[in-house]
């Protein structure tokens, strides 16, 4: 896996909570979010998928970090919501247990690896 500087996901973790908790987001709260079908739901899940992934390239580009993900300028927004999405069904499918950690580690985990600045060819 691409290793990602420690400071972004320091960054992020820490303000990202549950709405009815003071703790961070856990991987199960997301798949429930996700899960609904109604308009808020749906928006509320894409809105904090891509929010934290576009904070952590945020953030890693003003902390100069060149060892970010990369994200190709053709890639629209809904394609990264979906690849974790699709992600996070199948590894809560294989290890129930991963449903605790947290869902910014989770989300950046699965973009690390889904767009390697490595494989993607774009910066």
């Amino acid at each position: 896996m691409l290793k990602v500087v420690a400071t972004s996901f320091a960054l992020l973790a820490t303000p990202v909570m549950a709405a009815s908790a003071a703790t961070p987001m856990t991987l199960s709260q997301l798949q429930q979010t996700c899960a609904g079908t109604d308009d808020a739901s749906k928006n509320a899940c894409h809105s904090f998928i891509y929010g934290v992934a576009m904070g952590a390239q945020a953030a890693a580009t003003q902390l100069g970090d060149p060892m970010r993900y990369c994200v190709p300028e053709t890639v629209v927004a809904s394609s990264i919501t979906t690849a974790v999405k699709q992600q996070m069904m199948f590894d809560l499918l294989l290890k129930p247990t991963d449903g605790e950690m947290p869902a910014v580690k989770f989300i950046l985990e699965t973009i690390t690896k889904s767009y390697s600045c490595r494989s993607s060819g774009a910066r």
